[in-house]
């Protein structure tokens, strides 16, 4: 026995659809696209009346329309349309359960931010987390490294990759964090820097996040628990993004204890060399 041949490409896959449904018929009636609703999309809910809603919105064929049946072309519309796409509209904002505390959820992470190739030779790029928070992602790696001119840079240490400057990926970070999601980002800090210019770290993100960078400590005095997401959602005031509640003043700490109780002892003083004692 013959085989049927395969459809050779989607358009031929659908037109294959079509015309089972239409049975010889040259448009696809209402009733018939109501089953294939049905029967082909599972949409189980959907009667008649979905149907003809289809039809006034894809198809463009007024002879059709009066006769609320659907063209091929009409039907091809709405198959590569978002009305049938499988992804659950419903999720396309949040839906869940977003006043828990932090550590019950799964947090969107990005490892090793900066690259934009392997790990040995790639290259370093502020792209790379365009592209990581524009996808969603909250949180984010940065690599700190001593740099000449007491600038830190940023790239995969003892590698070949290439390198950043660290103000220039908290610069980046603070131009599009927000651009696709409200909640709070996460900057996972892999310090590697003197404590000279762990002190000029501290200064680009007080100085480039202002408002935005979190300065209190964020768990619960008495039960530990962290806050749920929504503690930090972003707010537009004045036309730029700013992030609640506002960070309190500690004006009166040095700059390096200050973000070591921003981040928790992300930063540490670069270890000492123990010098040789004379016997």
């Amino acid at each position: 026995m013959k085989k049927n041949k395969a459809p050779s490409s989607r358009r031929a896959e659908i037109q294959h659809l079509y015309q089972c449904y239409a049975s010889g018929q040259t448009t696809l009636p209402a009733c018939a696209l109501l089953k294939f609703l049905q029967k082909e999309q599972m949409e189980l809910t959907a009667d008649e009346e979905t149907a003809e809603n289809l039809i006034d919105r894809y198809e463009i064929e007024e002879t059709a329309r009066e006769s609320r049946s659907m063209t091929f072309e009409g039907f091809l519309r709405y198959m590569e349309s978002k009305d049938c796409c499988v992804f659950d509209r419903a999720h396309a904002s949040v839906y869940q359960d977003m006043d828990q505390p932090l550590t019950s959820y799964f947090i969107s992470s990005s490892h090793n931010t900066y690259l934009t190739g392997d790990q040995l030779v790639g290259k370093s790029h502020l792209d790379a987390y365009v592209c990581a928070l524009r996808k969603g992602c909250r949180c984010l790696e940065i690599d700190c490294w001593d740099g000449p001119d007491m600038e830190p840079v940023v790239y995969h240490g003892y590698t070949l990759t290439t390198k950043i400057l660290f103000k220039d990926v908290i610069t980046t970070v603070e131009q599009h964090a927000f651009e696709v999601s409200a909640y709070p980002v996460i900057l996972s800090l892999e310090n590697h820097c003197s404590r000279e210019q762990q002190e000029v770290m501290a200064q680009y993100l007080i100085s480039i996040l202002g408002e935005k960078l979190l300065r209190t400590p964020l768990d619960h005095p008495t039960t530990g628990d962290l806050p749920s997401p929504n503690f930090g959602v972003c707010e537009v005031t004045g036309g730029r993004p700013t992030v609640t509640p506002a960070a309190a003043s500690l004006a009166h700490e040095p700059i390096a204890a200050r973000c070591r109780k921003i981040y928790k002892d992300c930063f540490y003083p670069a270890k000492k060399q123990k010098s040789n004692e004379s016997a």
